[in-house]
């Protein structure tokens, strides 16, 4: 079995009634449990006639022939034949077996509604904040015994995970298992570091706590990145031999093409930002800026200590982060204008400078869409005429960094997927909705693996596609309104650190 993803779709608009899709799934969920009664009523009738099968043969055993039978019994000799009951018996096998099948793909065909139309939704943040609120209260009132098992815990899970052998299928687990709590005991730690701990404010705040610890911890941990890397930001525009993206017209299509643009050997040695130019039938430019996540380099402009600013709940410390710094270049450089639409995409640290960027350039760029992948992004403060597609795996800790579930609005569809390892017990559908059940994932090892992954984020975008969803339709639609025409140009622009 191959590794694969199963998506849920939360938020977004959908016209259709979910109050007639809630009485569908009640009813796809009720035929399929009649259908595994009937199913197990069948079973019984097999196992009935074999064992009828096994005692006429023991009979005819005993008394040598089916007269002998007919004497000693007093039934006539024409039902002393073990072969019909044999017969009849492999019947009813196949018919509960077949009735087993059905029931198996009515209930798929009731979760494949939910998940299309968010009817988990609702029950899934409830239950996510009731998780956040009860563990951000302890961890508010020990934040320091909270916040070392928490860096013991996710840090050595994400370390280990980004190993090899045995310890790397562990550190996947342990981040896996711990999906439910990250949020909470982020909030909380956060909510004990800026002091205000559930006894004292009535009850513990979702979400924004972490932006707030954000921005008083960046406010050192700035300095000290420019102290050693420097704060003098360097653009250089690499020219490649061979082009590593093409033009994009899906979100599909956006999503391979940033998958190319962070895979090695594509002739860009740093991390590096492309912004694409695109001319629709009426001569009007629209662009496309795909941002890649963290860079390994140490001076590199798209570090691990730009996330800290960038999860600030201060606009300007998030514009000033050396990553933002580098996108605001590259689309000045580029040329767009204040009245052309402008899509960003962006994977991990990506996603949050394009939530960052959409949060705080409103009066100088249309930003019309956001499009993240694998973000912690539920805190930015997103004008709600920016569309956003966000896209989450479930034990990739990087998206819940945030403490807290995306917003449910039109404007805000995201996508979370549940990833199961080759070597899971997770069932695997063969029949007609296969494709929607599950997608597989490509290049995946066979034991867990950390989820943050571009191949992961694609493979959940893939299935939440094949769901059908009239809100996942229509955000891939306004994005594809947004970049309809022709590609004109791709520039890519590197940024590094100088003193």
């Amino acid at each position: 079995m191959a590794t694969t993803s199963t998506a849920e779709i939360f938020g977004g608009n959908s016209s259709a009634n979910l109050e007639e899709f809630v009485q569908l799934t009640g009813e796809l969920s009720e035929a399929s449990r009649s259908l595994l009664s009937a199913s197990n009523n069948w079973t019984y009738v097999d196992t009935t006639l074999r064992d009828t099968a096994a005692q006429l043969r023991d009979c005819l055993a005993v008394h040598g022939s089916a007269s002998e039978a007919d004497a000693a019994t007093g039934v006539h000799h024409d039902a002393w034949n073990p072969a019909v009951a044999t017969r009849c018996a492999s019947t009813a096998n196949a018919v509960a077996t077949d009735l087993s099948q059905a029931a198996r793909s009515y209930s798929e065909m009731s979760d494949l509604v939910a998940r299309a139309h968010s009817l988990y939704s609702t029950a899934d943040n409830a239950m996510s904040s009731i998780m956040t609120g009860i563990i951000g209260s302890v961890s508010a009132a020990l934040p320091l015994k909270i916040l070392a098992g928490a860096t013991a815990l996710f840090g050595g899970a994400a370390w280990v995970a980004g190993g090899n052998g045995r310890f790397k299928t562990l550190g996947a687990q342990a981040l896996h298992a711990t999906d439910g709590v990250q949020e909470g005991i982020l909030t909380g730690f956060a909510n004990g570091l800026l002091g205000a701990t559930s006894a004292f404010n009535g009850g513990v705040q979702s979400g924004a706590p972490v932006s707030k610890a954000a921005r008083l911890i960046a406010k050192v941990e700035a300095p000290l990145e420019a102290l050693f890397f420097g704060d003098r930001l360097v653009v250089t525009q690499p020219h490649p031999q061979t082009a590593p993206i093409a033009a994009s017209a899906t979100i599909d299509d956006a999503l391979a093409n940033l998958d190319a643009l962070n895979a090695p050997n594509n002739g860009l040695d740093y991390g590096t930002v492309a912004v694409q130019k695109y001319v629709d039938a009426q001569g009007a430019s629209r662009w496309l800026v795909l941002i890649p996540g963290t860079d390994t380099h140490a001076d590199t402009a798209i570090g691990w200590g730009q996330n800290i600013e960038l999860m600030s709940s201060d606009n300007e410390q998030r514009l000033h982060a050396d990553s933002s710094r580098l996108v605001m270049e590259a689309m000045e450089r580029s040329g767009i204008g204040k009245d052309e639409p402008v899509t960003l995409v962006g994977h991990s640290q990506g996603g949050i400078v394009a939530a960052s960027l959409a949060a705080g350039l409103a009066d100088k760029y249309t930003i019309s869409h956001v499009v993240t992948a694998g973000s912690p992004i539920a805190n930015h403060p997103i004008p709600e005429k920016t569309w956003v597609t966000s896209i989450e795996n479930k034990g990739e800790l990087v998206s819940n960094l945030d403490g807290s579930r995306n917003p449910d609005r039109p404007t805000w569809l995201t996508v979370r997927g549940t990833i199961n390892p080759a070597d899971s017990n997770a069932l695997e559908s063969s029949g007609p909705l296969a494709r929607a059940s599950a997608t597989g994932v490509a290049n995946a090892p066979e034991h867990a693996d950390i989820t943050h992954a571009m191949n992961y984020q694609r493979a959940t975008w893939t299935n939440a596609e094949s769901l059908g969803s009239p809100a996942l339709t229509e955000h891939d639609k306004h994005f594809q309104e947004q970049i309809k025409g022709t590609l004109k140009t791709t520039s890519y622009y590197t940024g590094r650190m100088e003193h």
